[in-house]
């Protein structure tokens, strides 16, 4: 089983975490339990519960020690932390405007929720599904150990398209928007692998680059990532794939940005990728 593990990280990372999830997800699906039941944060954590289930297998006590440190640095410069709670935000808000600019829709700034709000949204996906939900699996396990095999750049497309299959379940589910309403609208699958190709793959890349140059830090991925929190704020309800679909475009442009300024060797011109080659 270790041996497997070690030389099928991305795999074995996917079909555990989908079947995790799944066992939650699937009989939600087929409507036997309420979509909007407690148990889905069982599959909000099956990436998570992947990751240290995995690294417990391919390196121990030692492995999960080692994982657990990366979630104590936190001194990385305070740029870092600035990016990590802020840019998404940023670049959401700016998505809402163009889209608003360009579609002649109106900017309903009235549906925003006050931005103190940021906090406990941030606070639950931190502790509730995005930051200790997936982390632990997608930058704690998986990325180091692809990173040990690969560059950064190749790293992150296969974080990214694993990570993006993981999501099927959100756009089968009714109430997980917009995902949900992008597969109502396209197709499951069709809209499954665009999500992956424009959203999870850019993001990761973004993410790759954001780990490497913070010294590892998982808790500061779990900020980056819960940082979504800022959709809450600004979006609205009667029209979320429009600017969604902007947002998705800036994340793209950004990432390409990223390769060209950092170069696909490590995502970054002062550190080397962070890897981890099991024994």
């Amino acid at each position: 089983m270790s041996a497997f593990v070690k030389k099928y990280p991305a795999i074995c990372q996917f079909i555990l975490a989908l079947l995790i999830g799944g066992a939650v997800t699937a009989p939600m699906v087929a409507g036997l339990v309420p979509s909007d039941s407690g148990a889905i944060l069982v599959a909000a954590y099956s990436a998570s519960l992947a990751g240290v289930i995995l690294t417990a297998i391919v390196s121990g006590k030692a492995g999960l020690r080692e994982m657990f440190r990366r979630l104590l640095i936190w001194r990385t410069g305070i740029g870092w932390w600035v990016f990590g709670l802020f840019a998404l935000g940023l670049m959401f808000v700016v998505a809402t405007l163009l889209y608003a600019l360009f579609s002649g829709s109106t900017l309903a700034l009235n549906l925003a929720q006050p931005l103190y709000m940021f906090v406990p949204l941030f606070v639950m996906k931190f502790v509730l599904d995005a930051g200790l939900g997936e982390e632990l699996g997608w930058r704690g396990f998986l990325l180091p150990r692809l990173q040990a095999r690969y560059n950064a750049l190749v790293s992150s497309i296969i974080v990214g398209v694993v990570w993006g299959l993981w999501h099927l379940p959100l756009f089968m589910l009714e109430g997980q928007s917009p995902t949900y309403e992008m597969g109502q609208a396209w197709g499951v699958v069709p809209a499954l692998l665009a999500y992956t190709v424009v959203v999870t793959i850019p993001w990761a890349i973004l993410f790759t680059w954001f780990y490497n140059n913070t010294g590892g830090s998982l808790l500061l991925a779990f900020v980056f990532h819960s940082s979504q929190a800022w959709f809450e704020i600004f979006r609205d309800p009667d029209n979320l794939i429009g600017p969604y679909l902007v947002y998705v475009a800036i994340l793209s442009v950004t990432a390409i940005v990223v390769v060209l300024v950092s170069g696909a060797q490590n995502l970054s011109r002062k550190h080397e990728r962070i890897a981890i080659q099991d024994a």
